[in-house]
């Protein structure tokens, strides 16, 4: 597709980006009471496993839902990050008899792959534990292969909420239901005497029950709807390239913990986990946006919109990168702070803490460029940097973690995250003809160092007076950063 570039927005057409702006500002709001409200809650949760169970428990936890989170991205063969290409463009021209067609032949492909490999990964349980020399981490396993179809469609039919435009949900049933349910029922198992498992347990089955109202909600919305029939014949190439895509993205963010149990002690494991858990919380204003924005980057570039799309997804990184620097700076001065809410044995991982941290800031400052290249025609190239980051992630670990244990798998995943991310910038200049990071990166980047540099100043003096004045200044930082355009579209949330 040859992009157009024209200098100048008429009015017509910034009404438009507006009303884009306005449509991920308001579904990023809403994921964000939903996502706040879950992420206290998984925080909750891995606190409570790690005050009760202690941290090799946790760290076993950490491994499993590791396998989960790769898991499910490889039984759809990609069909869930497609359903937020195609089907959200289905869902834009209101063709709902198309939109459900997909998701059906999504789940029967699903429920195929996942039974064959749940079955494959209870199988061989043991030789797994055995591969990590943690015999212990074999009832986990199993756990996982006996429940991993379910996770896999409930994973699906969350993430097509989506293309829905309801992301508010995907954050409800991922984020708050299914950490409550977890929390509660962990809490049952450990006081039952089920406390190795219990975790493990816990979650798997919560997310079975959440399983239950989803298939509600879509029966629901589709009722009365016929779905048209779609072969996966037609979708097959572009679908299993977003799946390697996400696979190998995931297995470049998770790999770390599977290599640290690889190396290191399962208590090592778990304070690792406490700490890259932390720093995800940086990042949560990209990750709202991008619970909003992949269909509408789908439909704007299909249509040729690409000017249109430039505005929204250079702006929305700079909501990130203002969102991410105030948190992350939080981090930076106060890491033992944060990791003291997880318990005494959890201090080490103070070094990891800040260096994921940093990191995190970075990559929201640069944006969707990953959505960016998967919701258009390059998923090819998306592919292939994922696949090269992931093969610099997998050596980083491997030379790191035996000689510096946490601080090499955290130096490791924090340069394989910024490094692929710089190159699908540079990548999307050179293919669409525009930067997709920030608007004015530089000023949001220097004025969040001084900052920082003031109030690691004023720590020094007296940690008291540095946590206010960090605040203070985070509203000016804010002021300075959002301009009457953000506000304006902030504003009208509430009318």
């Amino acid at each position: 597709m040859e992009v157009q570039r024209h200098p100048h927005k008429n009015k017509g057409e910034e009404e438009k980006i507006n009303l884009h702006l306005k449509d991920v500002a308001r579904g990023s709001f809403l994921s964000f009471l939903g996502r706040i409200l879950g992420i206290a809650l998984s925080l909750g949760f891995t606190v409570l496993v790690a005050r009760l169970s202690g941290a090799r428990v946790l760290g076993y936890f950490s491994m499993v839902f590791t396998f989960y989170l790769i898991g499910v991205r490889i039984s759809s063969l990609g069909l869930h990050t497609s359903v937020l290409k195609f089907g959200g463009e289905a869902y834009s021209r209101g063709d709902l008899g198309r939109l459900k067609g997909f998701l059906l032949m999504s789940l029967k492909v699903t429920l195929v792959v996942s039974a064959i490999l749940g079955g494959l990964t209870f199988l061989f349980a043991r030789d797994v534990g055995n591969f990590f020399s943690k015999p212990l981490f074999t009832p986990h396993v199993k756990l996982f292969g006996i429940f991993f179809p379910v996770l896999s469609v409930f994973y699906l039919l969350t993430e097509s909420l989506k293309a829905l435009k309801r992301a508010e949900l995907t954050a409800i049933f991922q984020g708050a239901g299914l950490y409550l349910l977890a929390s509660i029922s962990y809490l049952v198992f450990y006081f039952m005497g089920c406390k190795f498992v219990s975790p493990t347990l816990s979650l798997f089955l919560s997310a079975s029950v959440l399983l239950g109202g989803l298939i509600l909600i879509y029966r629901g919305f589709f009722s009365g709807i016929r779905a048209e029939e779609l072969a996966f014949s037609g979708f097959f190439r572009v679908s299993l390239l977003l799946m390697a895509s996400g696979v190998f993205y995931f297995l470049m963010i998770q790999m770390d913990r599977l290599m640290l149990g690889y190396f290191r002690p399962a208590r090592e494991v778990g304070v690792y986990s406490a700490a890259s858990r932390t720093a995800l919380l940086v990042g949560f204003g990209l990750t709202m946006v991008n619970y909003i924005l992949p269909p509408i980057i789908s439909s704007l570039f299909s249509e040729g919109r690409i000017r249109e799309m430039e505005a929204v997804v250079r702006r929305t990184a700079r909501w990130s990168l203002v969102f991410s620097a105030v948190v992350g700076g939080l981090f930076l001065l106060y890491p033992d702070a944060v990791l003291s809410v997880f318990g005494r044995d959890f201090a080490g991982g103070r070094p990891a803490l800040m260096i994921l941290t940093s990191a995190q800031i970075m990559s929201a400052g640069l944006g969707s460029v990953g959505y960016i290249l998967s919701m258009t025609e390059y998923q090819g190239f998306y592919f292939r940097i994922t696949m090269l980051s992931v093969a610099i992630n997998f050596v980083g670990n491997l030379l790191l973690i035996p000689r510096w244990g946490i601080i090499g798998a955290a130096l490791s995943t924090g340069f394989s995250l910024v490094f692929s991310k710089v190159w699908e910038l540079v990548y999307i200049r050179e293919k669409m003809g525009f930067w997709a990071w920030a608007l004015t990166p530089g000023r949001g980047i220097l004025s969040f160092l001084a900052v920082l540099g003031i109030s690691l100043l004023l720590l020094r003096i007296n940690r008291l007076l540095a946590f206010p004045v960090f605040l203070l200044l985070s509203l000016l930082y804010l002021f300075l950063n959002l301009d009457s355009q953000d506000r304006k579209v902030f504003l009208s949330l509430f009318r």
